[in-house]
């Protein structure tokens, strides 16, 4: 009987992409994702093959990025396809830990606080996979659904509108008029712009998605 080890760590880098590789290619229901910040777009291109050919095998793949994630041609291509090959994409500010879950079996997570591209704990202990799959389901939950980016995106519950009227600096209650809807479906749509673009205030949520090029 092989014994499992509990928590192992990989300290070369390669080495940390081959067992990303083959836990991709051996999941069997599910893999999940969460990429924190602006991933490098060409480390992600080189195992587009694998990624594709788990998706074609019928495995749900869930993938979390942040709203920088898609804020270049280059990241917005990648992700873009990735929908359309039937990933699921969900956005939040929330990523901070960058997590490759698979089958609720395994986890593989940095070895050091924001570490890239280093060493790598593959994770296979009941509590500690717990709790990481309890972290991502959380985000995931309160994360806003996108396909095709930024257009998917500004569809979501009249949001094109809000971040209109919020870079133009108006208050809630000239929004609600403006658009003729009530204070709190206001208030919840602000919240919720708020939420995906990791804003501290109505004006900088406005500003933010002018300066990403969503209006």
């Amino acid at each position: 009987m092989v014994e499992t080890v509990a928590v192992q760590r990989v300290e070369d880098p390669n080495e940390v992409r081959q067992v990303l590789l083959r836990l991709g290619q051996q999941a069997k229901r599910q893999m999940c994702s969460a990429l924190p910040g602006s991933p490098r777009v060409d480390y992600l291109r080189s195992s587009w093959e694998d990624d594709v050919g788990v998706l074609r095998r019928g495995v749900e793949v869930k993938e979390l990025v942040t709203p920088q994630a898609i804020n270049t041609p280059a990241g917005l291509g990648y992700f873009t396809e990735l929908a359309e090959q039937g990933a699921q994409l969900r956005m939040s500010h929330r990523v901070l830990q960058r997590v490759f879950l698979v089958d609720r079996k395994v986890a593989v997570v940095p070895a050091a606080v924001e570490a890239r591209g280093g060493a790598a704990l593959v994770v296979r202990e009941p509590a500690m996979l717990l709790s990481l799959y309890q972290q991502f389901d959380a985000i995931w939950r309160n994360a806003v659904p996108i396909g095709n980016g930024p257009s998917d995106v500004l569809q979501v519950e009249g949001v094109t509108e809000v971040l209109k009227l919020l870079a133009q600096g108006l208050t809630d209650d000239a929004i609600a008029r403006r658009l003729q809807v009530s204070h709190r479906t206001v208030q919840r749509r602000v919240g919720a712009v708020m939420e995906m673009l990791g804003a501290s205030s109505r004006f900088s949520a406005g500003a933010a998605a002018q300066e990403m090029g969503w209006l």
